[in-house]
């Protein structure tokens, strides 16, 4: 994980995180308002616009980090207010093979250790 922007190591950690189902068929629905509510990164910028900006270069970092987590670039979905104001974006995310990959080993692992965790009742 060795990303240059922090935006970028903290969206990765939360890909990791919630992204539990990745697959092709599945993509990953994150708003800007809950990026901007759970990093706490992005309160310094006083005009929303620098604020997307700075979600958008942290995605293109992901996008072409080693190995990559996305496979393409996020589709943006805004919502807007009667007058266009934008309220909140909605980015769809598609993940890359290796980030699929890297998800489904670590499930694997996961229920492995779970399993053998488990105390055996030989009370009986």
């Amino acid at each position: 994980m060795s990303h240059k922007n922090q935006l970028s190591r903290w969206l990765d950690k939360v890909l990791s995180l919630k992204y539990l189902n990745a697959g092709f068929l599945h993509p990953f629905e994150m708003r800007l308002s809950t990026i901007i509510r759970d990093s706490k990164l992005l309160d310094g910028y006083e005009r929303f616009t620098n604020a997307v900006a700075a979600v958008d270069s942290a995605f293109e970092e992901l996008q072409t980090c080693q190995p990559p987590l996305l496979r393409a670039k996020p589709q943006k979905n805004a919502i807007l207010r009667q007058r266009g104001k934008i309220l909140d974006i909605v980015y769809t995310l598609h993940p890359s093979r290796e980030f699929v990959a890297e998800v489904k080993a670590a499930s694997k692992r996961h229920s492995l250790a779970t399993a053998k965790s488990k105390p055996v009742d030989n009370s009986g």
